[in-house]
């Protein structure tokens, strides 16, 4: 696009960075278009070949000046190695490439080191792309379903079509092998098209026969979106298979979007005027741009499950997750949470005023009469009751690995109203927080699988309402001065305990009304 002299440039200031980042001794040289090879001689291991790999990377990160043009690139490389890998030149040359198209189809900007694994997987690929253009015509391919819930009424409000492929002598080929294959090969196409007749199709066999109206979401891949007729061929879909046109929801990557924007735009803005629904799929993984998600007709964001995964418990995936809830509810946007697959981490979604959610503690995805039957049975969500209003303010969560001790807090503080909850690990205390909110945090400073700062530190991220408090058998000076520094509690007390002063502090840290003070006139 900036023509032939600055492509010139490039490809020449690009080699002087790839041979600054070698010895002297080794060779460099370009074998085609925009591929260079490396030879590294005489290296004492493969640890020192991986050196040089990540000087050749480096070597990218800054942006070239080319005429006046500033423009970025990155390197993807792939690595072969004498004698482990291969005796020949010609094969250790095709090893590497093999290890490079590995890089790219994973996203480049990266390298990556030939091994027997990529080597079966490059040359089981023409074949299975042979086997996947008949799968069709074959009857190999089929649906599943899983659900999608309502967090505030449990009901079972949407489910997504899974594509299955069974193959007559590999058995079931795992999707995150076959997809790709498919949208590189361009065999996504007519897979695309079976995917959404077979889903319409079956969701209005479903509503015709009594089941419980749910919208039904089916992937549309960025080749689909690209059409230039995308928005005609699935009203002709819907036209046919008479499904009403707001119970499809089309799931889109957000890299089909980004690359090319005002398209995309377009081709949305049909599909809403068709009364289609459209949600952005594995959201947070690509590029993240806030611009399109303001100018794009979006209904829904799906978190992706690398985020959901252990979310009541790790701050980081926790913090990435209620920004996104709480830029969506900005929008005007819903919030599905994929990849469920434990009744506290879905707790702590509801928590946090996520929408919907989808994953393995809920089901698995089924075939289309599993999905039936499912779909057949009364839905309630599963333990997922949370204390609210003043009874949350009042409720306490007790974390001490000595049992002797949570009995002793729990029979001087029964009477005081409070309700109290308690733990002997802090995993265990994790899932409490995730099912109750909570006015109070208490927790011991010395705990065999996790310290009470650390522990507090994580629940001053995950859960930031509630107030904290260390009871500790310790008097450490310095853990006193880091729990107020890093953790932000509100007291720190010692064992034992004087019964009226614990009170009290439990209290004034609730901000309630202090006990009355006798004393002589």
């Amino acid at each position: 696009t900036l023509g032939h002299a600055i492509g010139d440039r490039l490809l020449r200031n690009s080699a002087e960075r790839i041979r600054t980042a070698v010895r002297e001794t080794d060779t460099v040289a370009r074998i085609g278009s925009d591929q260079f090879a490396v030879l590294l001689e005489n290296l004492a291991d493969i640890e020192a070949a991986e050196l040089v790999l990540d000087k050749i990377s480096d070597a990218f990160t800054s942006e070239y000046d080319l005429l006046g043009q500033e423009v970025h690139c990155t390197a993807s490389i792939g690595f072969s190695d004498f004698p482990r890998d291969a005796h020949d030149a010609e094969t250790l040359v095709r090893y590497a490439d093999i290890a490079l198209q590995s890089t790219k189809q994973s996203g480049g900007d990266a390298s990556r080191a030939f091994s027997v694994d990529l080597h079966a997987k490059a040359a089981s690929r023409p074949h299975l792309e042979q086997a996947l253009a008949g799968a069709i015509a074959h009857d190999e391919l089929s649906m599943h379903y899983q659900p999608r819930i309502d967090l505030r009424s449990g009901r079972v409000i949407g489910m997504e079509a899974l594509l299955r492929w069974n193959h007559p002598e590999l058995g079931l080929v795992s999707p995150a092998e076959f997809i790709p294959i498919a949208e590189e090969s361009g065999l996504i196409i007519s897979i695309g098209e079976w995917v959404l007749q077979t889903a319409c199709t079956q969701t209005q066999a479903w509503q015709r026969a009594g089941l419980p109206k749910v919208t039904v979401s089916v992937n549309l891949s960025a080749l689909q979106l690209a059409q230039y007729d995308i928005g005609d061929h699935i009203a002709q879909v819907l036209d046919d298979t008479e499904l009403p046109h707001n119970y499809l929801e089309l799931e889109i990557t957000e890299s089909a979007i980004i690359h090319n924007a005002e398209s995309a735009a377009d081709k949305l803005n049909r599909l809403r005027d068709l009364g289609v629904r459209c949600s952005i799929d594995d959201f947070g993984t690509g590029y993240s741009s806030l611009s399109y998600l303001r100018q794009l007709p979006i209904h829904a964001l799906k978190v992706d499950r690398s985020f959901i995964h252990k979310v009541s418990q790790d701050p980081g995936n926790a913090a990435i997750t209620t920004a996104v809830i709480s830029m969506a509810r900005d929008l005007g946007l819903r919030v599905v949470a994929e990849g469920v697959e434990t009744e506290e981490d879905a707790a702590y979604l509801k928590q946090r005023g996520c929408d919907e959610v989808q994953g393995y503690f809920f089901s698995r995805p089924l075939p289309a009469d599993d999905f039936a039957a499912y779909l057949a049975q009364p839905h309630n969500t599963p333990g997922l009751g949370e204390i609210d209003g003043d009874q949350a303010h009042r409720t306490l969560l007790i974390l001490d690995d000595d049992n002797n001790v949570l009995r002793s807090l729990v029979r001087l503080l029964r009477n005081e109203g409070y309700n109290i909850l308690t733990a002997t690990e802090p995993e265990q205390a994790f899932k409490l927080l995730a099912r109750h909110r909570t006015g109070l945090i208490i927790s011991d400073l010395r705990m065999p699988r996790m310290s009470g700062v650390e522990f507090l530190k994580r629940c001053r991220q995950l859960h930031p309402q509630a107030a904290r408090m260390i009871l500790s058998g310790a008097d450490d000076r310095e853990a006193v001065m880091t729990s107020i520094n890093e953790v932000g509690i509100e007291k720190y007390l010692t064992k034992p305990w004087d019964d009226e002063k614990l009170r009290d502090a439990i209290r004034e840290t609730l901000k309630e009304p202090l006990a009355p003070q006798f004393g002589a006139a």
